[in-house]
């Protein structure tokens, strides 16, 4: 009985955590409206180490520009940014979510980290409590 439990557990926690995580990214994006952004430059940010490696690394920004609902041209660097080497090559078009009311708070409109991954971890909470109800009882 204790394994069902600790199986049921585990499953609403997981459950739980991704329902929360799927309603906040859906409450963030009521606020928001699409456009198509295009990547004109990577700002490069050179970082000086202080560990013992004396290692410096540079990070990539993509510079994005869209039009927003005003119809006015806008050009932001992104807070995303990626040790090495840029995310978008420049030239790239990104689906950007835009602020209705700042147009220069916006988020890359990414369906599958915003929506399939809560799915897909709800599912795997569903099965997990499955298999402590069924399998563990045996």
């Amino acid at each position: 009985m204790m394994m069902v439990l600790s199986f049921l557990g585990v499953a609403v926690f997981i459950i739980l955590l991704a329902v929360i995580r799927l309603v906040r990214y859906h409450t963030k994006t009521k606020k928001y409206y699409p456009v198509k952004g295009l990547v004109i430059d990577n700002e490069a940010k050179r970082t000086i180490a202080e560990n013992a490696t004396m290692h410096s690394t540079t990070y990539y920004s993509p510079v994005i520009q869209f039009i927003d609902k005003a119809g006015n041209k806008q050009t932001f660097v992104a807070s995303q940014d990626n040790q090495e080497r840029p995310l978008y090559a420049v030239g790239a078009t990104v689906k950007l979510l835009v602020n209705e009311e700042d147009p220069s708070r916006f988020i890359f409109h990414d369906i599958v980290d915003g929506y399939i991954i809560p799915i897909v971890w709800i599912v795997i909470g569903i099965a997990v409590a499955l298999v402590g109800m069924f399998y563990v009882n045996q």
